[in-house]
């Protein structure tokens, strides 16, 4: 049954692309798919066409700018399908890429390399609120681990029999942001809240125009990644969400994971954020008043 679903959904992609003018193919035997000009590599073939019928088909990271080399950050990049797109728009943007599982960021250099992607660089860490080492759970010991779904939360992480836990390294976003970053994708599967906190305690959500964050929803991790909490966090930073998409767990997540998928309650949101510049301005009007009454009067 999953064989015949891959083969309607590859039939369905290959149509879509050809119909556009772009090639698309895949090579079994080498877990390649073959995108144009594009090589890359893959761990799971279902992952790889839904993530490809998601990015290109579904246009979910798309985003406009005024610069021909906007500065991205790819937080939870997985094998780089995302940054292949990011860089087909914007031959010149500087991207920063974070991958925490080992496998994925194998795939992830590979694919780097082989299409010859400048100016990107890619960091094998977990994003979080601390530096140092932490648990991360996921699909790591079979020949072909799905990567989506790993995370360091457990609750979300260990959703297949076959999950398991290793440890990585973690870091801070903060740290790594002191210029404007004109696009920050977070698909970081739970710890969504750990790091809006962060970028937010250390001031530095100002230095971020757009974001789109993948919302991971479950029962089980609500007390520490809140949607609520999340939008308080960047309302105090004048963000606010332009759009909302809620998307049904079942057409994304595979059969294995239909029993945690149910017990857990999953939700999965697509939130795609700007700075508020009307709310900025009238910020900014007010002080000029008050600095007018001070001085003037």
């Amino acid at each position: 049954m999953t064989n015949f679903i891959t083969e309607n959904v590859i039939n369905r992609l290959v149509k879509c692309f050809n119909e556009n003018g772009i090639y698309l193919d895949f090579d079994d035997s080498k877990k390649q798919v073959f995108l144009d000009n594009y090589i890359i590599n893959y761990s799971n073939k279902l992952s790889a066409i839904q993530t490809l019928e998601e990015v290109f088909i579904n246009m979910a990271y798309y985003f406009s700018s005024d610069k021909t080399d906007p500065f991205i950050v790819d937080a939870g990049c997985e094998v780089g399908v995302a940054t292949i797109f990011f860089k087909i728009f914007y031959p010149n943007a500087k991207i920063l890429c974070f991958e925490a599982h080992p496998y994925a960021f194998e795939l992830l250099e590979k694919n780097l390399k082989i299409n010859n992607l400048n100016n990107t660089i890619a960091i094998n860490s977990a994003l979080t609120n601390k530096e140092g080492t932490l648990d991360f759970f996921g699909e790591f010991n079979c020949d072909d681990p799905d990567t989506r779904g790993s995370s360091i939360i457990s609750a979300w992480g260990l959703q297949r029999t076959t999950s398991s836990k290793i440890e990585v390294k973690s870091t801070v976003l903060s740290k790594y942001i002191d210029s404007p970053v004109d696009y920050l994708k977070l698909n970081v599967e739970g710890a969504e809240q750990q790091i809006i906190e962060e970028l937010e305690t250390q001031n530095k959500l100002d230095f971020i125009n757009k974001i789109l964050i993948k919302f991971h929803y479950s029962k089980n991790t609500q007390h520490i990644n809140n949607l609520n909490s999340i939008y308080a966090l960047l309302a105090k930073r004048d963000f606010i969400v332009k759009n909302k998409i809620q998307k049904k767990p079942e057409q994304i997540f595979p059969n294995v994971t239909n029993n945690w998928l149910t017990e857990s309650e999953v939700c999965l949101y697509t939130l795609s954020i700007e700075k508020n510049h009307r709310q900025i301005l009238q910020r900014l009007e007010k002080i000029l008043i008050n600095y007018k009454k001070v001085f003037f009067h």
